[in-house]
């Protein structure tokens, strides 16, 4: 199974990664990891992001070809990467869920100023060029509001 969990930044998706990676014993591919790991110093160019995703659609088709579930937790703000899991999940026979993660923008904010401490160095000015720069998913997916009774919405699908 190939799950993308993708939205804004400060919108629970590592969080929401980390919960469903213990129900289906998956790995956990983050673009904010995978930068740090190949990144000394990230500037967070168009470069350095096509190296990024790059080297997660590499890693993804291993462990995916491996028998392994992959998590995929990134903004995937462009269609077209989203197009690229796409291709990944049916050129490797997985099944693939999209999942969204949406808040309130005065959570998002109060998320990313309280630092968040973890991979991420998406501060509010990220967030919202993100938010602009947005193209909406077409293909069937889950809305997931992290400020809700996620968790169980998680668990139905789960």
């Amino acid at each position: 199974m190939l799950i993308l969990i993708c939205g804004l930044p400060g919108t629970g998706k590592s969080t929401t990664a980390r919960y469903i990676q213990d129900k289906i014993n998956a790995l956990v591919l983050r673009t904010d990891v995978i930068r740090k790991e190949i990144i000394k110093y990230p500037e967070y160019s168009e470069e350095e992001k096509k190296k990024v995703y790059g080297e997660l659609f590499v890693m993804a088709e291993e462990a995916l070809g491996q028998g392994k579930n992959v998590i995929i937790d990134g903004t995937f703000f462009r269609k077209s990467l989203r197009e690229r899991i796409i291709r990944i999940s049916k050129e490797t026979g997985s099944e693939l869920k999209i999942i969204e993660c949406v808040s309130p923008e005065e959570v998002i904010m109060k998320r990313i100023s309280n630092g968040r401490g973890d991979e991420s160095d998406a501060d509010f000015l990220v967030y919202e060029k993100i938010k602009d720069q947005w193209e909406p998913i077409e293909e069937d997916h889950i809305v997931l509001d992290t400020t809700g009774k996620w968790k169980e919405k998680l668990d139905e699908i789960f």
